[in-house]
């Protein structure tokens, strides 16, 4: 005799609290929200680098917070039979294998396997595997994309749908300009420091003060 599982039994979290509170929320719980912006970002000065991540690292949405988010919305979405007004902002961050590089990581360290493999080899070389072939073929990708390198990490910044009027928080200007620093997009880069600086107010005085070094370097002398 078999005994058929219930369909709304839900099987017990194998993560902790204190496991929540350290892993990004984009993967387990997933931000779910309307607007998205994903900037790529290919890494130059190795210190520079490590600066933006640092001043990244308390921005990034952890699991607990996004998952606590999306059962309130969920819940307050079934009562009042629409979305409720509730906002939220969230940060992820994504690094390749070319990033972990440059910045110093020794990759012999992860534990071996195919996914160690895959990691390292990245999408492109590995492009039959996957099925990226014909139209997907990586000599159809954005040039930066197709080889191993051309992109060291990603930063995505979520926005929920009822939030899409609101103004820009500073900091996005900041890594927004971080990235196009790195790419070398040294006018679009100005506008988005210089809109961070205008922002900040004071809230972020390393930043400011690295994003009033940059436009010393970067914008043309009058």
């Amino acid at each position: 005799m078999s005994i058929a599982s219930n369909p709304q039994e839900t099987l017990p979290s194998p993560f902790t609290e204190s496991d929540l509170d350290s892993i990004q929320g984009i993967g387990i719980a997933g931000f779910k929200k309307d607007h998205q912006e994903l900037i790529f970002m290919t890494f130059g000065s190795t210190p520079m680098s490590k600066t933006l991540i640092n001043a990244l690292k308390p921005k990034i949405a952890n699991a607990a917070e996004v998952a606590d988010f999306n059962e309130d919305f969920s819940e307050a979405r079934h009562q009042h039979g629409e979305d409720p007004d509730q906002k939220a902002l969230w940060i992820g961050f994504g690094i390749s294998a070319s990033g972990l590089e440059k910045l110093g990581a020794n990759l012999d360290g992860m534990p071996p396997g195919p996914g160690r493999d895959a990691f390292r080899q990245g999408m492109a070389a590995r492009h039959n595997a996957i099925g990226d072939a014909g139209p997907n073929d990586p000599a159809q990708w954005i040039p930066p994309f197709r080889t191993r390198g051309g992109v060291d990490a990603v930063i995505e910044v979520d926005l929920a749908a009822n939030a899409k009027l609101l103004p820009e928080v500073a900091f996005t200007y900041f890594l927004r300009a971080s990235a196009l620093d790195h790419l070398r997009d040294y006018k679009q880069a100005a506008v988005n420091y210089h809109l961070f600086l205008n922002t900040a107010n004071g809230k972020y005085p390393d930043q400011e003060w690295q994003a009033k070094h940059r436009l010393i370097a970067i914008e043309p002398k009058k």
